[in-house]
């Protein structure tokens, strides 16, 4: 209302309360040349318009912002999980366009008052798992059933990574047989997941027909030039650093 209203300039302006109200009679100049209202303006919803959005068209994923951004963000797990914590539709707000849900009403009233501070968050790669109820404890990892998870998700994979080993028998001198399987299931793993970026599964895909070369240049050779192999792999691993460095156009080479 105009409780807290004042008159400057032939403009009337209205303060939040009267502590404002006495701020700006005292230098109404300073609040007038300092600030200017905001292109676009944050709008707070009603609970019924918040808990009627699905959680799919909010921003961020349904999780609150402000918390995103004040809450420590410590490297220890139980920090991050902090970090992330989902919003209620009874303390949403509107802002660019977007959806915002806050943790409480605190939160609501801070991302309403600064909303563009808010707004700019953005989630991490990986979010915490989600919880069954809202306070539940994230589980230990020791509480994780091992192996039925890497049944689940590694079952088919570590099997065609086995198939691959018991059909190729890799061996390098320079490791045992034991030592040389694990080393080809890991480099099989690491090119096969699916989840990595399709850079990394290169990578590891030429790391990995590199060590497949050696074993087979090592079975090849004679018992008193069993290293090549190993020599073979490290060499192909120089030549394509240099040649990767040496296609950068900041650097400069003389060749020999």
């Amino acid at each position: 209302g105009l409780a807290f209203a004042a008159e400057f300039n032939g403009k009337l302006f209205v303060c939040a309360g009267e502590a404002e109200l006495c701020a700006f009679l005292a230098r109404p100049v300073a609040f007038v040349r300092r600030h200017a209202l905001p292109a676009e303006l944050p709008v707070a919803l009603p609970a019924e318009a918040g808990m009627a959005v699905a959680r799919e068209q909010l921003a961020l994923m349904g999780f609150c912002p402000v918390t995103l951004l004040l809450a420590a963000p410590g490297l220890a797990f139980e920090r991050r999980i902090n970090r992330m914590v989902l919003g209620s539709g009874a303390h949403a707000a509107t802002y660019g366009g977007q959806t915002f849900t806050m943790r409480g009403p605190a939160e609501q009233a801070l991302f309403v008052e600064e909303p563009w501070r808010f707004a700019a968050q953005a989630l991490p790669a990986k979010l915490p798992p989600a919880l069954r109820a809202e306070g539940a404890s994230v589980p230990e990892l020791a509480q994780l059933p091992h192996i039925g998870y890497c049944e689940v998700h590694l079952g088919q994979l570590l099997v065609a990574a086995l198939a691959e080993v018991s059909e190729l028998r890799p061996w390098l001198p320079s490791l045992s047989p034991r030592d040389t399987a694990l080393k080809y299931v890991g480099l099989y793993l690491k090119a096969h997941n699916a989840r990595s970026p399709a850079h990394v599964r290169d990578k590891y895909t030429q790391r990995l027909q590199l060590f497949t070369q050696g074993c087979a240049a090592a079975a090849a050779t004679a018992p008193d030039a069993a290293v090549q192999g190993d020599v073979l792999i490290k060499t192909a691993l120089l030549s394509k650093v240099y040649d990767e460095a040496k296609a950068k156009p900041v650097l400069s080479w003389i060749e020999p």
